[in-house]
Parts: structure tokens; sequence; C-alpha cells
């Protein structure tokens, strides 16, 4: 697989750009686990993934990840080269989530074809237009949609991800279910520090298993509220004919 296959306005550059990219560009295969751009730290460059899986994500000052989206084979990353987008104020981090082998496009000279070529200049446009929607969608998730509608979508997403729909029993192709026992801790009513609110978690946990599990619930701090609690837990549909613990 050659750069200029998968590269999207590979034909519509003239041959001065291309021998720029050629002559510049770097190629690279990492380990699952891989740190590749650390935010404001890295101005690594625009990125185009030969194979394997990246997560960008972004982190906040107490240690907490949020998923903006994943990259594919094939799929571009500019938010690598963010240096060069005056615009962005806010820095991600991107990660292997798999062995993977990428392409590099230096910022630098990335930058200087989007100053001369307008089949450039409006396909990083289409690009970040598309990526700030994948961001956009994922805020609408956080913002207005329920813990058990959240916790459905990303068990679908990591389904689609792995290519897990179904599984094999007796030669026949067969439908199943994850079920979920979740328990939801807030800052409000167990306590700002990590051991609280783990702790909160826990014995809202306990609520949910003790009810029969499939539902999630949110801890409250009140007295006996575990034995009373067993009625509050909220279910988390499922759908199978096999179910998966």
């Amino acid at each position: 697989m050659e750069f200029q296959s998968c590269f999207p306005i590979w034909d519509r550059l003239d041959t001065e750009q291309q021998a720029r990219i050629l002559g510049s560009l770097v190629s690279h295969r990492v380990k699952k686990g891989t740190v590749i751009h650390n935010g404001s730290m890295d101005c690594t460059g625009l990125l185009l993934i030969k194979s394997g899986q990246l997560r960008v994500y972004i982190l906040s000052d107490e240690g907490r990840e949020i998923t903006l989206y994943r990259l594919f084979e094939l799929d571009m990353c500019l938010f690598s080269a963010s240096c060069m987008l005056r615009s962005i104020q806010f820095d991600v981090t991107i990660a292997a989530e798999k062995d993977t082998e990428f392409w590099v496009v230096p910022t630098e000279v990335y930058k200087g074809i989007l100053e001369e070529s307008a089949p450039a200049a409006n396909y990083t446009n289409e690009l970040m237009a598309s990526r700030f929607s994948d961001v956009m969608w994922l805020m609408e998730q956080i913002m207005w949609k329920s813990m058990d509608r959240r916790v459905a979508a990303f068990l679908l997403e990591e389904s689609a991800i792995e290519g897990v729909y179904g599984r094999v029993s007796g030669g026949v192709y067969k439908d199943f279910a994850i079920s979920v026992s979740m328990g939801v801790a807030s800052t409000q009513e167990a306590g700002c520090d990590y051991d609280s609110l783990f702790r909160c978690a826990d014995q809202a946990l306990y609520v949910v298993k003790h009810s029969g599990k499939k539902g999630y619930y949110n801890y409250y701090h009140k007295e006996n509220a575990i034995d009373a609690a067993t009625s509050a837990v909220s279910p988390i549909d499922a759908e199978g004919k096999e179910e998966s613990e």
C-alpha cells in the first residue's frame, strides 16, 4: 500500500507539491499503548493511518479522559498538526489502541501546500468539519442522553469496532446480549476525592447486584440507603437469545 493511493487529493496536487510531500514523508510503526501525540507538547504533523487503530482523547487536570473519536485504516488526523491551526484552543492526546502503521506529513510541508492549493485547503476544511461533528455528537451524548442510553451506545460502538455481533454455537450464528451492572457516584453526594467516589460507587453497584443485576443506581447519602434503594435501580435494556455477563 502506497501513500499516493491513500491520500484522497493526491491527483489534485501538482507535481512539485507531490514531490515535496514524498520527500518529507515519514513512515512509523508503533505498538499498542504508544502515545503518538501529546497535546501542546507536540506538533506531530498530518497523520494518515495505513493499518491499526488510534484513539483521540482529551485529558483533564485530574487525569480523567474523554474519547473524542477513533481513527482506522485510511483515516486522517488533522489535530496532530494543531499548531498550524490557530483557532484550535484545546489539546488532544493520540494513542495507539492496536499495533499501528501510519505516515506523517510534517506540519511545515502541509501548511505550505495549504497556502498554495485550493483542493488541499478545501479538503482540510471538510476534514475539520467532520471531526467537529464527531465532537458535537459526543457532547450531545454526555449532556442530553440518559446513562442507560449512553451505555448502550458505547456497547454498540465497541461491538461494531471489534466486529462482535454474535457468536457461533453448534454451527449456527446466534445473537447475544451483554448485560451491564453499574454503580454511579457524584461529587455532590460522595465527595471530591477518588477514594470516596470509588467507595460510594461500589456501594451503589452492590445495590444493583442485590436487585438482580442489569441496571444502574446513583449513590445518595442517606441512612439505610442501600437497603431501601433496590426498587430505585434503573434497568438497562438488553436484547438477544443468549446473554453474556
